[in-house]
């Protein structure tokens, strides 16, 4: 669609989505996994419930994925998962520009860090978590899981460990015979591990309480925080408003402020409904995207997968003003993720046309 067929299909909207914001407000919510669940699988089952027909996106370090709501808002997928801890991030996108966002952090146990737990029969109460059912009642929190949060303070003989939100402490036992396992699957000593590094431990109750009483740690995984500090990876959407392989830039369907650079290469996964086998020439110019994929030093985002998402963008014909033919054709700089934004390096110096006007604008937030 070239530029004057751009702003026609713009007014024409216009016109006809003037009064229309009638959707409900989003929700998220996660039936599986939840936080501390451990896994003898690498393949991790992620189910949940929001809006009808919303595209979702989950993401660890190492792999994503996203699917749509069936007509009931139930959402099911899969991903994979490294040894360790996996900080995996579950968001929803409605058609009027909202996002909701759970994390939670999950523990495969590979075979053979499993071969250095104490059986289920030597220790009451620990259970390594089976690959999630189709029955939803399996999902519930009856099922064991590890306590998960950072570490405050590292003894010779104990961790004290406060929660994610910062409330809860709970302090675990352990010796010079507890398996520590690092983010590298490398075996740690208790001297190893530092304050503000990410923990998941398994405790003889094999279940995260918030029970201050002392606690025996059978086996403790590690990420250190510096690591999990620079967890790259973002999820954002938007309109196209340029198209130029391999950029695609995003105005933020109802912030104006925001934008986004979307680098593309032959590794990005295309989905797009109803067409098997999908790619950069499905993209046009005033679709909503959603784009996941490692964030570099000046906030320019290389997507691993780009979905496209289906409906109408309800909001950003109201909150946009719409172009004119005498609109800049070459935009301004444009505001990243990055906190120091700098000009991309391998776009292209003559950047298609643009179907909304783009003017400085201040910084985009991270997500």
């Amino acid at each position: 669609m070239g530029l004057v067929g751009g702003l026609l299909y713009f007014r024409q909207q216009t016109q006809k989505l003037q009064n229309l914001d009638t959707s409900q407000p989003l929700t998220l919510g996660l039936q599986t996994p939840y936080d501390g669940l451990i896994l003898n699988s690498n393949v991790l089952t992620v189910k949940g419930t929001t809006l009808p027909n919303s595209v979702v996106v989950f993401y660890t370090e190492t792999d994503e994925n996203s699917v749509e709501s069936d007509a009931n808002g139930n959402f099911a997928g899969t991903i994979n998962l490294q040894g360790g801890i996996n900080t995996l991030v579950v968001t929803a996108f409605s058609e009027i520009g909202e996002e909701k966002t759970q994390v939670v952090d999950v523990v495969y146990e590979e075979a053979e860090q499993a071969d250095n737990t104490p059986s289920e029969s030597s220790v009451q109460g620990v259970q390594i978590a089976k690959k999630p059912e189709n029955n939803p009642a399996s999902t519930k929190k009856q099922d064991k899981q590890a306590i998960v949060g950072n570490i405050d303070e590292v003894t010779t003989d104990s961790l004290i460990v406060i929660d994610k939100k910062g409330k809860i402490k709970v302090k675990t036992n352990l010796d010079q015979e507890t398996p520590i396992i690092g983010q590298d699957k490398n075996q740690l000593k208790i001297k190893d591990l530092k304050t503000k590094d990410r923990t998941a431990i398994v405790t003889e109750e094999g279940i995260a309480t918030k029970s201050p009483r002392l606690k025996k740690a059978l086996k403790v995984y590690q990420k250190e925080a510096t690591y999990s500090a620079q967890l790259k990876r973002r999820a954002v959407q938007g309109i196209i408003i340029i198209l130029n392989k391999p950029l695609i830039t995003l105005a933020h369907q109802t912030q104006r402020e925001r934008h986004f650079n979307i680098l593309t290469n032959d590794d990005t996964e295309y989905k797009v409904k109803n067409v098997a086998i999908s790619s950069f020439a499905d993209l046009k110019l005033g679709d909503r995207i959603m784009a996941v994929g490692d964030i570099d030093e000046i906030g320019n985002i290389t997507a691993k997968r780009i979905h496209l998402i289906p409906g109408k963008a309800i909001g950003i014909f109201k909150k946009l003003p719409v172009a004119t033919e005498s609109a800049q054709l070459s935009p301004s700089p444009i505001s990243t993720v990055s906190a120091s934004p700098s000009p991309l390096a391998s776009a292209s110096a003559t950047p298609s046309p643009s179907i909304l006007p783009v003017s400085p604008s201040p910084l985009a937030s991270e997500f």
